[in-house]
Order: structure tokens, then sequence, then C-alpha cells
């Protein structure tokens, strides 16, 4: 069964908007095979921050849960003048996810996930950072940890 944990870290941002990134842990597991497992989390355009997993597709199912805005003042193109990049810290991420440790502008939606389809456990560890466009320095930063596991019993 998956389970959301959140701690916001909140900062200041620039132009009144307030930047905020939480830490999120993502964890799937399943006791039986076979299965595809998955957990991943999105920052999206509009402001918010998703997370999800699947016990049936490699395709994480995303949902909104209330705190998790890395926006203030969310909208459709509010992303429009920011960056977000995963910077890796243990593992890696699966087939699918956008690039690690690379500024990637939040004119579209960004994903990050595990999947799993062996016994066994896919973690990835990373640091989640949110800045303005031309800013050298992140606005704020969380800690990101997904876990897909499969134990036979």
């Amino acid at each position: 069964m998956p389970s959301f944990q959140g701690a916001m870290l909140g900062v200041i941002g620039a132009g009144g908007l307030r930047v905020t990134v939480n830490d999120h842990t993502v964890q799937n597991a399943i006791t039986f095979a076979p299965a595809t497992v998955s957990a991943g989390i999105k920052a999206n355009r509009d402001g918010n921050i998703q997370t999800g997993s699947s016990t049936t597709n490699v395709n994480p199912t995303y949902s909104n849960v209330g705190g998790r805005e890395w926006a203030s003042i969310p909208g459709a193109t509010v992303g429009d003048d920011y960056e977000v990049r995963m910077v890796t810290g243990t593992g890696t991420v699966s087939t699918g996810s956008d690039v690690l440790d690379t500024w990637l502008p939040l004119t579209s939606d960004r994903e990050w996930k595990v999947t799993r389809t062996t016994s066994g456990a896919k973690v990835f560890t990373g640091t989640l950072e949110v800045r303005k466009v031309g800013d050298t320095a992140p606005l704020d930063s969380g800690a990101v940890s997904l876990t897909a596991s499969i134990e036979i019993v």
C-alpha cells in the first residue's frame, strides 16, 4: 500500500510568489509476483507537486495532495518563469523519467519515477530544487525518496 509523507521547508521567493518544496517519500510495495510496481513524483507547470504509485503499471497514477504546491500562487503557466532539477543522491530513476542533475524549464510538467517488475526493491533518493529562470541558486529544495518493491511471501 502506498504511503505519502511530507514536511514543509518553505522559503520566500522573488516577486511576492513564495516557492516551497516539501520533503516527499513515496513507497509502493506488493507481496506477490508477477507484478509491476512504480512510485514517482512530478513537478508541474501549474505550481503543484504530485506524488503517485501503481501496482499494475510502470506509470504511476498521480494525484494532488493538499499542501504539496511548489508555488504559493498556483496557475496554469506559473512555471514558465521557473526551472527545476532533481539532484541525484543514491540509486537511479527508471526509463521514462526526466534527466537528473540538470536544470529543466517548468514550461512543461517534469517527472521522476522508479519501477520494479521482479522480486526486490528499486530505490532512488535525491533533492528536488526550484529556481527562478536566470538565477544561479535554488529558491528552495526538498528531499525525495522513491521506492518500488516486490516481495514474494
